[in-house]
């Protein structure tokens, strides 16, 4: 079993490098669909219905990244979609291992704290169409 390292992550919005990324999540679910008939077995039915994607992006607060956190705020303020690669690996570019596509910002939370910390921005964002997983090594 392979281990990787937190430290390898990387976020791309679009073909920019997210500056000051802390850490991602990602979410896949599938929805669990019920079948309504009666069964004469007396046992539930169920099927696997459309899948869906969405995640949290947490970012030291740098609005100077016009084209990765600044263009992830103007996504939410203006409804707009974003591309995103989400980087599990990367080294060099020449081995990586990431999830893509496009994305929703329905909201986003800045924290400052008053005891001197560094200001935060997070991202909450939601999966429009495919998710794409890529470089992975064959097994």
């Amino acid at each position: 079993m392979t281990t990787y390292c937190g430290k390898n992550g990387r976020i791309l919005i679009g073909t920019h490098p997210l500056a000051e990324t802390k850490e991602f999540t990602l979410d896949i679910s599938n929805d669990v669909i019920m079948t309504p008939a009666f069964q004469q077995d007396g046992k539930r039915k169920i099927a696997c219905g459309p899948y869906d994607w969405k995640g949290t992006i947490s970012c030291y607060w740098d609005m100077t990244d016009t084209a990765g956190q600044k263009a992830l705020h103007d996504a939410t303020i203006n409804g707009t979609t974003v591309t995103a690669e989400l980087y599990v690996r990367y080294i060099d570019g020449a081995d990586y291992m990431r999830y893509s596509g496009t994305i929703y910002i329905p909201s986003q939370s800045i924290t400052v704290n008053s005891d001197g910390a560094v200001a935060e921005v997070s991202f909450t964002y939601e999966g429009s169409g495919d998710l794409s997983l890529t470089g992975i090594p064959s097994i």
